[in-house]
């Protein structure tokens, strides 16, 4: 072990399953030596060059030029030099001097401001030149650029996470290879411990969850054996910054707006989902019971199973009832045309002898028997398909159960 290049002590590696203690999270690494280096060596000779434009463009706003006569002055020439320096510098001419015209001809002070706004513009552009060596564009960092359309802006964030593709994935890399050492450590933290309560999904009240870890029963035997676990850290390729959120979210939004209403309201919330509000497990649930959305199985409490488990077996007792009723009616309808039926054959029977004009009203009412059977075969065929729908609900029940 080192601290710098002070050696501290040797001692054997202590990091779990053979791994190393430390893990380093690289940039990128130059290929015939390994030297690891990140994006600001990209940007160290733009940044360069402009520290030196910026020391050049403050040496040329104080710089001064004078222009003078030999007998201008009796001052020395440092004294000279320092009085122009001062903002409140004073100079004494010489009257004895040979040019004896206008000042400006005899003593000038010049400053040369055309060189420093080109110093200036070429310092921006090396300003920016670092930005572009970086991969980052304006519009990744939220500031105006020349692309006005979301569309176009959206391309360049886009873009712009494409240029760091390589060291977010060796970003992701090193934090997979952390995540491994840190729960190597835990499990060996955990294992003399028994009976470690555990509690899954702590703020989430639907899927909150407690297991016993290295759980001893009262024969001694061991549960949930932390050194039978065999885990691997996965990292979900999922972008989870608050912008990404917020630009998900908007656009979810405008497309459930073009929606039908009706549709809005079955899709509302799955769009909140994607919003950052506080408690907004609360809020989501009041929506859902709103607007009469179930949850699933899987994100209901005990409780709530328990208690929908018992309003589908009371549906059901209810839906079995009206079918029990119906069929009751249908049995009161059957025999009712069974003996209206039974009384025209009845009254055929003694109408045969009767004269043919009168045999006319006879076949008028056969037709009508003919009619009422038929009514008879129907209803019978609907109520063997309703006995055969509470056949099945009362599977449906007993599988339940």
């Amino acid at each position: 072990w080192y601290a710098g290049m002070y050696h501290l002590l040797s001692r054997d590696c202590a990091a779990p399953n053979g791994q190393f203690p430390i893990v380093p999270f690289w940039g990128f690494r130059k290929d015939a030596s390994g030297e690891p280096y990140g994006l600001i060596a990209r940007a160290i000779p733009a940044q360069d060059e402009v520290n030196f434009r910026r020391i050049k463009l403050t040496w040329l706003l104080q710089a001064k030029r004078v222009l003078m006569d030999e007998d201008a002055t009796n001052m020395s020439q440092q004294q000279i030099l320092e009085e122009v320096e001062r903002p409140d510098g004073l100079i004494k001419l010489n009257p004895q001097r040979k040019n004896q015209k206008s000042i400006s001809e005899v003593f000038q002070v010049q400053q040369d401001f055309n060189i420093a706004a080109q110093q200036f513009n070429v310092m921006q552009d090396s300003m920016k030149l670092i930005q572009d060596t970086m991969g980052v564009y304006g519009a990744f960092l939220g500031q105006e650029s020349n692309a006005t359309s979301g569309i176009a802006i959206a391309n360049l964030v886009e873009q712009g996470a494409t240029t760091l593709a390589e060291i977010n994935d060796n970003y992701n890399f090193g934090s997979q290879l952390l995540g491994e050492l840190l729960l190597g450590y835990i499990l060996e933290d955990m294992r003399e411990q028994h009976n470690k309560v555990i509690v899954i999904n702590r703020n989430d009240k639907r899927k909150r969850k407690t297991v016993v870890m290295n759980h001893v029963d009262e024969q001694g035997l061991l549960t949930n054996d932390l050194t039978r676990l065999r885990a691997h850290i996965a990292l979900a390729p999922i972008q989870q910054t608050a912008a990404y959120k917020s630009q998900l979210a908007e656009r979810m939004m405008m497309i459930t707006a073009q929606l039908p209403p009706e549709v809005q309201i079955t899709v509302i919330d799955l769009v909140l989902e994607l919003t950052d509000v506080p408690n907004k497990q609360e809020f989501m649930e009041r929506v859902r019971a709103a607007l009469n959305i179930e949850k699933e199985p899987e994100d209901m409490t005990e409780e709530e199973q328990a208690e929908l488990a018992a309003q589908k077996q009371q549906e059901q007792q209810l839906q079995q009832k009206q079918l029990e009723l119906q069929m009751r009616e249908m049995e009161a309808k059957v025999l009712k045309l069974e003996s209206e039926a039974k009384n025209i054959m009845a009254k055929a029977q003694r109408e045969e002898g009767l004269t043919d004009s009168q045999r006319y009203d006879n076949a008028k009412t056969q037709a009508e028997t003919k009619r009422i059977l038929q009514e008879i075969e129907n209803l019978n065929l609907e109520m063997s398909q309703m006995q055969s729908q509470m056949l099945q609900t009362v599977e449906a029940m007993i599988e339940q159960m």
